[in-house]
């Protein structure tokens, strides 16, 4: 064994004492020749230090300086640093050390694919400083706001009207497999009814986000006892949601085994979702993609949800779109339950459901097929169950070649 091997043994080793661990990793040379896989070992050691942590991450990638954000002992001018370098910041505001300047860099960090996602987050966060706080209140996003005033809200426990749901997923007709699901529950006071199309990326493994997203969704409403917090319950269950999907995806063995639960890439798979959570008369809604939610009353049907895609955000954004773009702008999503934490945040949106209401929750394949006219003419005519077998067939009918899923919930 070289001199650099014996080096890097010793360096990997958790009882290395902090001083020869320092000394190893200042050594210009053996630095160089560290390799990605051998790094991750090496930041794994608890008697790392952080000076040593310092060099360790300089030139490294972005999932080393994410596993060494993890650590609990970080010094909140490490922790700034490390988000100038791109880890993320949500993250790094579980440290100890967190306090109101990261905050405030967090609020000051602009996401890269939608300016406003990160302040969106951040809004959403219960233990939010004042400083940082001031900097969002005079954030223009009506998102921001929104949040903003919600988090004031005290938790709801109302008994919920009488209802009547039912729901189904079908594939496409070309026989391969099916990425959407969906899920549905209701007690005495809450109801939870989601849908989730799944999106592969390079492992073609969609299922596994659209599985993901409602599995992670109805465990946590489990969790729950008492009053129930409905912007906390979304914000909290859509970003386990994404390290759940990414964690599940991942087939990376370098550093697999030290992220403990922990994840930041889910290789390209994402799901669109749109989840109904009643309360009482109280509906709120979160999706993200284009799963949509419709509201049927007096012969009408109104689609509560906008989807996230290139001409949502030109809208939001006050720019205009090459019209080389505008034929497909409609198919292009900016936002989706994947890709990154922050990301995953779900736009929220409410309305007060009153008896003889239906409530459709569908993916793309069916209101992409199907006119608005069409899905009003059988949400309206038929029981939920019915409603929904006709929705799969006149789906087909038309000639979708996509997966199929839809929610019906009657309020009686």
């Amino acid at each position: 064994m070289d001199q650099f091997a014996a080096a890097l043994v010793e360096a990997s080793h958790p009882g290395t004492p902090p001083e020869r661990l320092r000394e190893l990793l200042t050594d210009p040379a053996l630095l160089q020749r560290i390799p990605e896989s051998q790094r991750f070992a090496i930041a794994a050691n608890p008697g790392l230090t952080e000076d040593a942590l310092r060099l360790l991450s300089s030139g490294s990638s972005l999932r080393l300086r994410q596993l060494i954000s993890l650590r609990h002992d970080l010094s909140e001018e490490f922790l700034l640093t490390l988000a100038d370098q791109g880890v993320d910041v949500d993250r790094l505001l579980r440290a100890r050390s967190a306090g109101a300047a990261l905050w405030c860099k967090a609020v000051q960090v602009r996401h890269q694919s939608l300016p406003s996602q990160n302040q969106i987050f951040l809004s959403r966060e219960r233990d939010l400083p004042k400083e940082a706080l001031r900097l969002l209140e005079q954030e223009p996003d009506e998102e921001v706001a929104q949040s903003l005033r919600w988090r004031q809200e005290s938790p709801l426990e109302q008994q919920i009207p009488q209802i009547e749901y039912s729901g189904a997923v079908q594939g496409r007709a070309s026989g391969t497999d099916n990425e959407d699901r969906c899920a549905t529950f209701h007690n005495q006071t809450v109801g939870l009814f989601v849908v989730a199309d799944g999106l592969s990326g390079a492992a073609h493994t969609g299922h596994i986000a659209a599985e993901k997203s409602c599995q992670t969704l109805m465990e946590e409403l489990a969790k729950v006892h008492g009053p129930l917090h409905a912007q906390d319950f979304f914000h909290h269950s859509f970003y386990k949601a994404f390290h759940e999907i990414a964690r599940s995806v991942h087939h990376s063995h370098d550093f697999s085994q030290y992220f403990h639960g922990h994840w930041f890439d889910t290789n390209g798979v994402a799901a669109s979702v749109a989840a109904l959570l009643l309360q009482g008369r109280c509906a709120t809604i979160a999706h993200i993609g284009d799963c949509r939610v419709y509201l049927q009353r007096g012969g009408q049907l109104v689609a509560l949800t906008r989807d996230h895609n290139l001409l949502w955000y030109a809208a939001k954004s006050g720019q205009s779109l090459p019209s080389g773009v505008m034929a497909n702008a409609h198919k292009i999503l900016v936002r989706v339950l994947g890709y990154d934490g922050v990301g995953a945040t779900p736009t929220l949106t409410r309305v007060e459901v009153r008896s003889g209401d239906r409530l459709l929750l569908a993916s793309d394949g069916v209101h992409g097929t199907l006119s608005e006219q069409k899905l009003s003419e059988i949400v309206q005519n038929h029981s939920v169950r019915d409603a929904v077998r006709q929705l799969m067939k006149a789906s087909q009918q038309a000639g979708g070649t996509d997966d199929l899923e839809a929610v019906v919930v009657a309020v009686l």
